[in-house]
């Protein structure tokens, strides 16, 4: 049995297209479990569960992006002085996001019940979608840490690993004694 050339063609665009299909919904499929975080060149952006990212200094490109894709709030863990590119608040504010200001310029300030229960307070206020930073994303994770253990009251070691997936880093050890966890815990 041979082929005409009609039949032929009709069957190589149906192969195209099936091919087409597949690539877009393999692409769908990449998007949703990379989840919805936006494309930014935040550094260390990190997306936890609940809509909260967290990560370093945001650009003011980032910050729109960040309102574009429906951020309710910007939580900025930068103590007053830190950085002075532009005006974050003023910007944040402009774009119709809350901007909340928790300082937590070093570990003297982790786990103070202060700045949990500002964090607390601000993760409570009806956002879905919320931004935590500092200027690397290390403090971000720290306080993510303390507030899963001393709040919401998640075991030390699974409070440690969420602030590691959240950014923690120099501030390990500190975050480690704070949950009483030694250093052999991994």
């Amino acid at each position: 049995m041979t082929l005409s050339t009609l039949q032929i063609k009709s069957r190589l665009r149906y192969v195209l297209l099936l091919c087409s299909v597949l690539i877009m919904s393999a692409s769908a499929l990449t998007t949703a479990i990379a989840g919805d975080m936006p494309q930014t060149a935040i550094p260390n952006a990190k997306e936890i569960a609940g809509g909260i990212m967290t990560g370093g200094q945001p650009s003011e490109a980032d910050l729109k992006v960040l309102a574009a894709e429906g951020f309710d709030a910007i939580i900025n863990l930068r103590a007053e002085g830190e950085f002075s590119e532009f005006d974050e608040q003023a910007l944040v504010m402009g774009l119709g996001m809350d901007y909340i200001s928790i300082p937590m310029p070093g570990p003297d300030y982790l786990g103070d019940s202060s700045t949990l229960a500002q964090l607390e307070h601000a993760l409570s206020m009806g956002n879905d979608k919320v931004m935590i930073h500092c200027g690397s994303g290390n403090r971000a994770g720290a306080l993510i840490a303390l507030h899963a253990y001393f709040i919401k009251g998640l075991d030390p070691q699974a409070a440690f690993d969420l602030g590691k997936d959240a950014g923690l880093t120099n501030l390990a050890p500190a975050v480690r004694a704070r949950l009483g966890l030694s250093e052999h815990n991994h």
